[in-house]
């Protein structure tokens, strides 16, 4: 009654006019409570690498935007910075393929012993497969002499590759080293090598220690594809060097599924038990013991590799499996299932969140899935009003998604874990770049989702994503990576309008939070709705102007309220915190503004 009494007393400080369009709030019809959590992702590219310029700044603004569920998650186009064993293992053989300018290594001291005999050596244009060499057109002659001079009879040889080395038998060709070598006494053969990828691990646990967070390894090693009709381009040397077709083949070699759960065995054993044993036996020890709570199984399983949902519920089984058999015996880890990128996939819900298609025992936690918006222009402003309507289209379908859960696995929770925005030509090289109002434009967008997804009960909204870049002149040159998808200023590695309205909303809206009845003539740029915070003893508005258009938002009696306004003006800077002097506020385009008025001791008296 105190509380509610509060509120009547209080009503006519939060009754909101723009222009002639009135924001009423009756504060006594409650219209849900809020169990929505926000949070973000970050995918790994070389801008979040220790190379990277702006790295410090990065892993600051990560560590400073405190969230749980946080996603991590490297990406296939950069192979070297998320797949632990590049190369299938090899048994007795030892096989490398190395270009120019980097160095071929090859060991023998696993088994003690020495490298034995060079079963294939070519500089130039060699083909094939571990196993299964062949000579190019273009081929160094001196290319086994080399070897046999610098590595026969030795445990170790390191050899530049280059010209230099074994002359010049195509110029103009871009070439390749590839050997093949035994040891002696034999030596079975892996690949593991997560050298690339513990420094990413490192950082990204350091920056959010004592918060949950979601990883998601995705991108499989391709060895794991049947590729008999394939002849798959080798992935680069360089951790910096993009490769958009790594992802080859569409079918699993071994159709148990029972290697690809080995594999994600084994990789979250390195971070979570201190190491494991590989294909051979084999001991490969680590320095981790991080605490990996919720783990995704792959993602946009219906484009990369465009695994079927039969095949993909095997997999997701198999992983499930393989993980609690290497690293998750107690069972504690959740899992995250689907991960989808296409939209209107119903049959594929229906699929998986049916138990009867899984094997006996295995959880269904969570599922996930993914929403971009977009415009018909990339540098009109004026279309990006289009973000806000394909967002009530995105919410019908969440509705019949919802449907499909409750009905077949209520339990099973929902992470939308890529909310975000991907403007036209985003990873064209030569796209131009976008106006400044855009991060306003595209943090509007994100609070109106929060506002239209947090009434159907979704329990994880995350924003998409932390880092992303044109192409930049840095690194040695780094290829696009979606720009417009980005939270933090690449440049700089700060914060902008889209960290900052993640920010304000962490810092105002609350799971437990009671949404009440909030009303707005349709024709209103203005989106409203209204909170309670009993915990907080607050009452919070949060306005959202969703057009190209200025508007002056009248609230009667608003005098004394305290207003956290983001705009155009904010530039890269956090929201700014005023008292309201008058009763007006000017809402620039696509301003958010969050309005509140604690609960005071004399307002609860009676």
């Amino acid at each position: 009654m105190l509380v509610f009494g509060f509120i009547l007393l209080l009503s006519s400080c939060i009754q909101c006019y723009t222009d002639d369009v009135t924001v009423i709030i009756n504060w006594n019809n409650i219209l849900y409570t809020s169990k929505s959590t926000l949070t973000y992702q970050l995918v790994i590219n070389p801008l979040v690498t220790r190379a990277s310029p702006v790295h410090d700044n990065i892993y600051q603004s990560l560590h400073d935007l405190p969230a749980d569920y946080i996603r991590f998650i490297p990406w296939f186009p950069y192979p070297r910075l998320g797949i632990a064993e590049l190369e299938q293992p090899s048994g007795l053989s030892q096989c490398k393929n190395v270009g120019e300018k980097y160095n071929l290594i090859l060991s023998c001291a696993v088994s003690g012993g020495v490298i034995d005999k060079i079963e294939f050596a070519s500089f130039g244009t060699p083909m094939g497969t571990c196993g299964n060499y062949a000579y190019g057109k273009c081929n160094s002659n001196t290319t086994i002499d080399v070897l046999q001079k610098s590595c026969v009879n030795r445990p170790n040889c390191t050899i530049p590759v280059n010209t230099d080395v074994f002359g010049d038998p195509c110029p103009d060709t871009v070439k390749r080293l590839i050997a093949q070598v035994t040891c002696n006494p034999p030596q079975n053969n892996t690949y593991w090598d997560l050298t690339s990828i513990d420094p990413l691990m490192e950082d990204f646990f350091e920056a959010t220690k004592d918060h949950v967070s979601v990883i998601n390894f995705s991108t499989q090693p391709r060895w794991l594809y049947n590729l008999t009709n394939v002849n798959p381009v080798q992935y680069p040397d360089s951790v910096n060097e993009v490769d958009w077709d790594y992802l080859q083949g569409s079918e699993l070699l071994d159709k148990t599924g029972q290697q690809i759960g080995d594999y994600y065995g084994r990789l979250v054993a390195w971070y979570t038990k201190g190491g494991f044993l590989d294909e051979y036996g084999r001991e490969h020890k680590s320095p981790y013991n991080y605490n990996i709570s919720m783990w995704e199984v792959l993602n946009e399983i219906d484009g990369e590799h465009w695994n079927g949902i039969e095949q993909y519920t095997l997999i997701y089984d198999s992983m499930v499996e393989g993980i609690q058999k290497y690293a998750d015996q107690e069972k504690k880890i959740k899992f995250v299932g689907l991960a989808l990128g296409g939209h209107g996939r119903y049959d594929y819900y229906r699929y998986f969140l049916n138990s009867s298609n899984h094997r006996p025992g295995i959880p269904l936690d969570w599922i996930s899935y993914h929403f971009y918006a977009g415009s018909s222009s990339r540098t009109d402003p004026a279309t990006y009003e289009q973000f806000f309507p394909q967002t009530d289209n995105f919410v019908e379908e969440v509705k019949e998604i919802e449907k499909i859960r409750l009905s077949l696995s209520p339990s099973t929770r929902t992470y939308i874990d890529e909310i975000g925005i991907i403007l036209p030509n985003d990873n064209d090289p030569d796209a131009p770049p976008f106006p400044k109002i855009y991060w306003n434009a595209a943090a509007a967008a994100f609070a109106y989702s929060y506002c239209k997804l947090a009434p159907l009960g979704i329990d994880l909204l995350g924003s998409s994503q932390f880092v992303g870049y044109p192409k930049l002149d840095i690194m040695g040159g780094l290829s696009p990576q979606y720009p417009s998808v980005a939270i933090l200023d690449w440049n700089t590695g700060l914060g902008t309008a889209r960290y900052w309205v993640l920010a304000l909303l962490l810092n105002h809206f609350q799971v437990g939070d009671q949404a009440v009845e909030t009303s707005v003539e349709p024709s209103s740029p203005i989106y409203a709705q209204a909170f309670i915070n009993t915990k907080q003893k607050m009452l919070k508005l949060l306005l959202i102007n969703t057009k190209y258009t200025s508007a002056n938002v009248t609230i009667n009696k608003a005098k004394g309220c305290t207003a956290w306004i983001l705009d155009k003006s904010s530039n890269s800077a956090p929201a700014k915190q005023m008292k309201l002097l008058s009763d007006t506020i000017l809402m620039t385009e696509y301003a958010v503004v969050v309005i509140d008025q604690m609960i005071t001791t004399d307002q609860t008296k009676n």
